[in-house]
């Protein structure tokens, strides 16, 4: 019969493996994503790796003279970069240089997983079909980062990414793939107000999350989570083209970025 401080120790042994923050490996974007905000996210690197988290930049552009050197410059040799090129989908290209990613940060995460057409269907048409023109970012940004997927599974290390990107003047959304009237709405809520966000949107288990954001009167710029794909749908031409079968090259209009 185990003993009082054998129970003890397996009892303590669970709650610290429960406490202990899951290893996230990470698929930041380039183009309107890092260079959002280079010295946030060159934090944010820095925090990554030293909580122990896997990173890599995971791109749309192309490893040439023309589209490569501006990131391995900005970029160095802290993590690795995945050049997917233009219609390809990039877990793909991650998933073919040996990165498993679970959570992604990007500015269109409707090009990082292909939807099956019945999870598609199941989520419907969106509430609205507005999409944030291909600019230069603004100074002030809108982050929108996943709850459940995404900050449970390390909340401090989420909670100094909110901290720092309030300090430069920028908002951060909390969104939850959750229903409103959900019990763990609550919590969510004021773990999301305690943790400095502006606010927090429930989408649902099969709504879109930027149709979510908008009702919340929230227009995100850059994504995070591990579900990206149910942010909103790709577009169907550009789906027809993806997995390498559209142009290579890429359009000067795609590319935009803003400078330290």
């Amino acid at each position: 019969m185990p003993t009082v401080n054998t129970k003890f120790r397996v009892v303590f042994s669970y709650l610290q493996k429960k406490a202990e923050p899951k290893k996230l490996s990470i698929g930041l974007d380039f183009d309107r994503s890092y260079t959002s905000d280079p010295e946030l996210f060159d934090h944010f690197i820095a925090q990554a790796k030293e909580r122990g988290h896997n990173l890599a930049i995971t791109t749309s552009r192309t490893d040439d003279e023309v589209w490569g050197p501006e990131v391995k410059h900005a970029i160095k040799d802290r993590v690795p970069i995945v050049f997917g090129g233009y219609y390809n989908w990039k877990d793909t290209a991650a998933k073919g240089r040996g990165h498993d990613i679970n959570t992604w940060i990007d500015d269109n995460p409707e090009y990082i997983t292909n939807m099956t057409e019945e999870d598609e269907k199941a989520h419907g048409p969106r509430y609205t079909t507005e999409k944030l023109p291909k600019k230069n970012y603004p100074d002030r940004v809108t982050y929108g980062i996943n709850y459940e997927d995404t900050i449970a599974h390390d909340p401090d290390f989420y909670h100094d990414f909110i901290n720092k990107a309030k300090s430069r003047g920028h908002k951060v959304v909390v969104y939850s793939h959750h229903e409103e009237d959900h019990e763990k709405a609550p919590h969510i809520r004021r773990h999301a107000r305690d943790m400095g966000a502006c606010g927090t949107v429930f989408a649902g288990p099969t709504g879109w999350a930027d149709d979510a954001a908008h009702r919340g009167n929230h227009k995100v710029d850059v994504w995070m989570g591990a579900r990206l794909h149910k942010v909103r749908p790709t577009p169907p031409s550009d789906k027809a083209n993806m997995n390498g079968k559209g142009p290579q090259e890429v359009d000067s209009d795609y590319i935009s970025f803003r400078s330290k």
